[in-house]
């Protein structure tokens, strides 16, 4: 964030120099909330993604409580990685695509459909679950800017 601000050449205050910190000290803190939100948020995702199958939201609540339950038992073998300098944006990726495949696989078993249709179905609703999480962000940033958190673009 501190990067994007100086590249548009915008001022600014210790309070808004120390935000970055704050949030990332509060979503280290916060994970398992921002787990339990995120569960459903892509839901929404998978629940159009496969709303031929005519499951009920709350059934896509349930799977994919159960993805994140497997995602977070095997990140407890992987979680270390992530302290390796070098290895951040790797586990990212990582993590990113074993959570496409685990889905992938999940609802292929479950709706017993074959892997194309399971996985532009997962696909659909991964995207579907980030441009979710993109406006919510977007909110929260407009949010952050007229409280006076965030320098609005052009303020110097």
């Amino acid at each position: 964030m501190e990067m994007t601000m100086s590249t548009m050449n915008l001022e600014l205050t210790p309070e808004q120099k120390a935000l970055p910190s704050k949030m990332m000290h509060n979503v280290l803190r916060d994970t398992t909330v921002i787990m339990a939100l995120n569960v459903p948020i892509t839901s929404i995702g998978t629940f159009i993604a496969y709303r031929k199958f005519r499951n009920t939201y709350a059934e896509h609540l349930v799977a994919n409580a159960y993805l994140y339950g497997l995602l977070s038992s095997i990140s407890v073998f992987t979680i270390w990685f992530t302290s390796l300098p070098g290895l951040m944006v790797a586990t990212t990726i990582f993590a990113n695509f074993a959570t496409l495949f685990f889905n992938i696989w999940f609802f292929k078993s479950w709706y017993q459909t074959n892997w194309l249709n399971a996985i532009w179905r997962s696909i659909l609703g991964f995207v579907l679950s980030l441009l979710i999480i993109a406006v919510l962000a977007n909110v929260f940033t407009f949010v952050l800017m007229k409280t006076g958190l965030l320098p609005k673009p052009g303020e110097h």
